[in-house]
């Protein structure tokens, strides 16, 4: 009953697209369900992404390479092409630490020519990290900070890919650069937004204060950057088209002064899916593989919440179209 009542759902939405009433809709709301999942009772909203399929960013390599990394349990590692991200094969993190950096050399290489990885590419490892993106248990954390950025005019799309990138797992943590809090924002920055952030207090910890002031960042500082790097090449461009709102994503991360010299390191003209997966292979400044890897893991950890709701989704409570502008 639950599959049919959802899947009903979508089919009844995806026909809306294609008037064009609904699609002038589109450019101006975000799709907000609201959903109940198997193991809890309450009703959360989330923001239901329309284009991540119609695109066919769900089968990117990139994306593909980071939702396998976000659901293999820790106890493996997988090795790729850090170009390409082409997996290359898995070995059980216990085993592959015993050895030899020799040992780990032969079989890289091994692999590399078995499947025809060019001589020049980077091979590397990553862990799984099965125990740190737990989407589900963010989702009520989702929820709040939807209604947080729409009281505060911004987007809430960029709420829920900014926790399922920093917080999946609902924990407040410090990352190695300083950014705290569930949306992992810096000191200076934070004093920015308005919070406090002392020796004594910081605001950075408290949800929904640290949600006002990333909706504050994004509105206020990482959209009209993003639109204005655009604007000066000529590129056209709608709020709320997907490879927009990656960019914006990256401003967010690896600040504008960073994309932008991405954006002038690869000659951009024009604005798309292409525009993205290039700046997810260039390296300009202070934008290196960490500011390559962001929007790949918003892309997948986006589509493991969509897998969620579609195969855990007890019942649509409501939807909605909400206009954030």
């Amino acid at each position: 009953m639950k599959n049919s009542v959802f899947l009903c759902f979508l089919f009844v939405c995806w026909s809306a697209n294609l008037s064009a009433q609904t699609q002038e809709v589109k450019t101006k709301s975000n799709l907000i369900l609201s959903v109940r999942t198997n193991d809890d009772n309450h009703c959360h909203k989330v923001v239901k992404d329309w284009e991540l399929f119609a695109e066919g960013y769900d089968t990117l390599q990139q994306v593909v390479f980071w939702k396998e990394v976000v659901n293999l349990d820790p106890e493996y590692y997988i090795i790729y092409s850090l170009e390409s991200r082409e997996i290359l094969g898995y070995a059980e993190t216990k085993e592959w630490n015993r050895k030899s950096p020799a040992a780990k050399k032969a079989f890289i290489e091994e692999r590399r020519i078995e499947l025809g990885v060019p001589k020049g590419n980077t091979i590397v490892t990553a862990q799984g990290r099965q125990d740190f993106y737990l989407f589900q248990e963010t989702i009520p954390n989702i929820s709040k900070a939807v209604d947080i950025f729409n009281k505060n005019h911004t987007d809430p799309w960029y709420a829920q890919a900014i926790l399922l990138i920093e917080s999946p797992g609902a924990k407040v943590k410090t990352s190695y650069a300083g950014a705290r809090g569930s949306f992992q924002i810096m000191p200076d920055v934070g004093r920015e937004m308005g919070l406090i952030v002392s020796e004594t207090v910081d605001e950075r910890t408290n949800f929904t204060k640290s949600a006002q002031a990333a909706a504050k960042l994004i509105r206020q500082n990482c959209v009209p950057q993003a639109k204005a790097m655009l604007k000066r090449r000529g590129i056209a461009f709608h709020e709320t088209d997907l490879w927009f709102r990656l960019l914006v994503m990256h401003c967010y991360h690896a600040g504008a002064g960073n994309v932008n010299s991405a954006l002038s390191a690869i000659n951009a003209k024009s604005g798309g899916q292409a525009l993205i997966t290039r700046l997810w292979k260039t390296t300009s400044g202070g934008f290196g593989n960490e500011s390559q890897n962001y929007s790949q893991i918003a892309l997948a950890a986006i589509l493991e919440l969509t897998n969620i709701v579609d195969s855990q989704g007890d019942i649509i409570c409501s939807q909605s179209e909400e206009s954030w502008e």
